[in-house]
């Protein structure tokens, strides 16, 4: 990517999703996000991610 690109499009899409939320229903609201996210990151690192075998 060049340097000419706004920076709206470099960001993450969870900051979005959460500024977002946050402008319609409030902070509290907006934890359901992190929330999620952390929820799915557990769920990857226990049972999500399952090794290719190597024979």
């Amino acid at each position: 990517m060049n340097d000419t690109s706004p920076n709206m499009y470099r960001s993450g899409l969870l900051p979005l999703l959460t500024g977002v939320i946050v402008d319609r229903y409030g902070v509290h609201t907006s934890f359901i996000v992190t929330v999620a996210s952390y929820i799915y990151i557990v769920f990857y690192g226990i049972r999500g991610y399952k090794p290719k075998n190597i024979s």
